[in-house]
């Protein structure tokens, strides 16, 4: 009842002074301070929320951002300009990871595979041998060596890295050939395993998205697959690339793992937006079969592949 009775002082009162008085000596704030008020009091069918116009632009451009296949800048950089009133949103290539802008010639080998640290501040390479390098990350242009591991002697070549999640440790392991096309769970504290992916064809390689609610399967004849944790079930099929004899790796990338790349045998690095089955892009430059392709988690306008080629 008070706030009502304040508010009816406001719109009747006669006096300007007593209102001066009661809320402050400037007319504008006052103003303010009625409708914040009556914003209060009456629904939004009779008083719309304050820049609900901004608001439901930036929602639509938002929307349209999700429907863009290159759009890939992180929802900081999403910033609603004078553009998106008077045309539809659409990314440009010059935002997108399409072009080399650094080679590392380090190996002297086959490079099997690259990994971006979780900070994105490095990268790990592997190659036919036992070489490991790290690379620090100072700029896209820019590239270093940081350190070179040697694995021991019996191990004929690195087929996969992982790093830490503080970026501070960095697993690998060698190559084996069997493969029964099968992906098993397994629970260390009951000590219980169970299928939950079962491809007909043999499965190269499969990565699962930071969210945990996807996983990415290369297999051999079957193409690339998109497949679901949470209900076991097949989302998409990406065709485009070819490994049909090689150990090529994918990658999910960009905002929200929207993306996934892969390499192929073509010499070629392929990407998709997850909402389609055919490529977004193809990118060129190494003279072997790409065996691995690794998104910055930090920077999704970049990616590292690496190939026969030992670049």
């Amino acid at each position: 009842r008070s706030r009502l009775e304040l508010l009816s002082t406001q719109l009747c009162s006669s006096a300007a002074s007593q209102i001066f008085q009661r809320e402050c000596a400037d007319s504008e704030t006052v103003s303010i301070h009625i409708l914040n008020v009556l914003r209060r009091l009456l629904p939004p069918s009779i008083m719309l929320p304050p820049n609900r116009l901004q608001e439901l632009l930036k929602q639509s451009w938002l929307y349209q951002t999700k429907q863009c296949d290159l759009h890939v800048l992180s929802r900081e950089q999403n910033v609603l300009d004078d553009r998106a009133i008077l045309v539809d949103h659409q990314c440009s290539s010059r935002e997108f990871p399409s072009k080399n802008t650094c080679t590392l010639y380090m190996h002297n080998a086959e490079v099997w595979c690259v990994k971006f640290s979780p900070c994105g501040h490095f990268i790990a390479s592997g190659a036919k041998g036992n070489q490991v390098l790290v690379w620090k990350v100072e700029s896209p242009t820019k590239v270093n060596v940081f350190q070179s591991m040697q694995i021991l002697q019996d191990v004929h070549a690195i087929g996969s890295i992982s790093w830490s999640y503080d970026s501070r440790y960095l697993a690998e392991k060698g190559v084996e050939s069997f493969s029964v096309g099968t992906i098993r769970k397994y629970d260390f504290e009951t000590q219980r395993e169970h299928t939950i992916i079962q491809e007909s064809s043999q499965i190269m390689h499969f990565t699962v998205g930071r969210n945990e609610s996807c996983c990415l399967i290369t297999t051999k004849t079957e193409g690339i697959r998109l497949w679901c944790l949470k209900t076991n079930t097949l989302i998409r099929t990406f065709f485009g690339a070819n490994h049909n004899d090689y150990i090529i790796t994918s990658t999910f990338g960009g905002p929200d793992d929207s993306f996934c790349a892969s390499g192929s045998e073509d010499n070629t690095v392929t990407i998709w937006n997850l909402r389609r089955s055919n490529p977004i892009w193809k990118l060129h430059g190494h003279l072997g079969t790409v065996n691995s392709v690794s998104w910055n988690p930090a920077d999704s306008q970049m990616l590292a592949s690496g190939s026969d080629d030992g670049w």
